[in-house]
């Protein structure tokens, strides 16, 4: 009969799979990682600019010009924007970068941003580690790599992305800070505030924490009470000095902050929480395609988040999370005892650090779009409780029906490589990802948001580069300037819709591509989704006779 341990994974760290222990685990993550790192470095140039990066390129150079007026003795107040509620932790360390750097703008933010997305996935990779051994820290890391909403996001995002990294960072320091509670160390104090002060530099959501560190302090001090049976001279001794390094995670993390963040150095106190507010209900009316309707943003429905992870998370993930609460259906008793253990609760931080935004910004109907772009930090902590999922199913199987587990690691093989198909076939352009259970990729055409960050307009000018004959052109492009003049050589001259263009360029988000006639000659797509198209007018040979 199966020890009944096996079936909840929050009591221990459970057994490595027989033939493979922790060093076999250890090396499949560094291949794994070696493996993605080199397929990123390669891939890289493959990814064009996204809509946001311009915009981000500028606050960075902004930063910068303020700490040089600071540093000539100037007025820096006057060259910063009326409002800024954005840190600037990723924008200025591109804008440094680009000083000494001669690699431009795009590459350092694409390369910086690779690097925050492998650093999120070393992050779950770490947590898992932390709270299940090498074999859980390798199926964390897989299956945040193998998560195509987060994987295509690494390349370019420059907001989200390095969010997500100083979030789940930020909950390992706190995982390993809270074993220590009730007597913490001044190290694991300082390294902690240090981390959620990066993340609050990268985004002031990040002020969750400080949520997430006065409730791990709650359940160390009523373990404590409930332990020495009272309000002892111990327990109280316990409150001070917990209470105190508490207070000392907030003072530190604000002082990083601040350096990051020269839009709140003219009242720091106050500042950070009226952008706090902004971000949380951000004054933005645009229309969001969803479910096939066309919604103003705040008026898309509570379940918006909710309907788009479950089309976009993979398939994989969703059965197994679906088995994982079954699990713990079937064993309540028992896992709710664990969850409430030592062991156990750190699992309990994992899953508020997934649940509580994701019910926070439902509650307060907080302003959405893009699909689950916003919501990408609650990504990792969620293939970390997939991977818990996983590994306890591995543990119910693995004496009492061993061929049960043979076909559970066959068919995880199946979906992945089924995974790492449908990522080759979208590639560059993995973010616009949708499930097989949720309707499939061709399914989601005029339905929902696809390519909205608008990357797919590089392939689109390197085609008109490539396939129009020497001479000079008129382009018209329905987005911004920047999107296609680092691309187009100037043989095309920009031009107005209404001024005669030769060739028509626009994204198939909100039917932009509908605003001019022509005869569409190249179409950016993926599975049957149109990206891109490009038109060219009736008075230019046809595309067939210049083939």
């Amino acid at each position: 009969m199966t020890d009944r341990s096996d079936s909840c994974a929050l009591s221990g760290k459970g057994r490595e799979i027989v033939g493979c222990n922790a060093r076999c685990y250890r090396l499949a993550s560094l291949v794994l990682f070696v493996l993605v790192a080199i397929w990123g470095l390669w891939a890289l140039p493959d990814y064009g600019i996204s809509w946001d990066e311009y915009f981000r390129w500028q606050g960075g150079q902004q930063k910068l010009l303020y700490y040089q007026v600071l540093l000539d003795g100037g007025d820096a107040q006057a060259v910063l924007p009326a409002e800024d509620a954005y840190p600037g932790l990723f924008d200025l360390s591109v804008a440094l970068a680009n000083e000494v750097l001669p690699f431009g703008l795009l590459a350092l933010g694409h390369g910086l941003s690779l690097a925050c997305g492998l650093a999120a996935v070393a992050g779950a990779w770490a947590i898992g580690r932390l709270l299940g051994g090498q074999r859980l820290a390798f199926w964390c890391a897989l299956f945040l790599f193998m998560t195509p909403r987060f994987f295509g996001h690494m390349f370019f995002n420059p907001k989200d992305i390095p969010f997500a990294a100083g979030m789940i960072w930020s909950l390992y320091f706190l995982l390993r800070w809270g074993r220590l509670l009730p007597r913490p160390r001044l190290g694991a104090t300082l390294t902690l505030g240090v981390v959620i002060g990066l993340t609050l530099a990268l985004r002031i959501g990040g002020m969750v924490f400080f949520g997430y560190v006065a409730g791990y302090v709650g359940y160390a001090l009523v373990r404590e009470l409930i332990v020495g049976r009272g309000l002892t001279r111990t327990w109280w001794g316990s409150f001070l000095r917990v209470g105190g390094h508490a207070l000392l995670v907030l003072v530190v993390a604000f002082i990083v902050l601040v350096p990051w963040w020269p839009a709140i150095h003219s009242n720091p106190l106050v500042k950070p929480f009226e952008a706090l507010s902004t971000v949380s209900q951000y004054p933005w009316n645009g229309l969001v395609l969803f479910a096939g309707e066309s919604i103003h943003a705040p008026a898309l429905p509570w379940y918006y988040p909710l309907t788009w992870l479950a089309i976009t998370l993979p398939d994989f993930l969703l059965v197994i999370l679906a088995a994982g609460v079954i699990l713990l259906a079937v064993n309540f008793r028992f896992c709710l005892r664990a969850m409430f253990s030592p062991r156990g609760f750190p699992w309990v931080v994992v899953a508020t650090a997934f649940a509580f935004p994701l019910a926070y910004v439902i509650a307060r109907d907080s302003v959405l779009y893009d699909g689950i772009r916003h919501l990408l930090f609650i990504l990792p902590p969620l293939a970390c409780m997939g991977a818990l999922a996983w590994v306890s199913l591995l543990d119910l199987t693995a004496r009492s029906k061993p061929i049960l587990r043979v076909i559970l690691g066959g068919a995880l093989t199946v979906l992945m490589l089924m995974q790492v198909w449908v990522l080759y076939r979208l590639h560059p352009y993995e973010y616009v990802y949708f499930n097989q259970l949720g309707g499939g990729m061709a399914d989601k055409a005029g339905r929902y948001e696809t390519e909205y960050w608008g990357t797919s307009m590089r392939e689109a000018c390197l085609w008109l580069d490539q396939y129009v004959p020497e001479g000079e052109y008129r382009v018209a492009v329905a987005a911004p300037p920047w999107m296609t003049d680092i691309y187009l050589p100037e043989r095309f001259k920009r031009v107005r819709m209404g001024q005669e263009p030769d060739f028509f360029l626009s994204l198939t988000r909100q039917h932009f591509d509908q605003l001019m006639e022509g005869r569409t000659v190249y179409v950016v797509e993926r599975f049957g989704l149109p990206f891109t198209v490009v038109k060219e007018e009736p008075h230019l040979p046809a595309a067939a006779d210049r083939e």
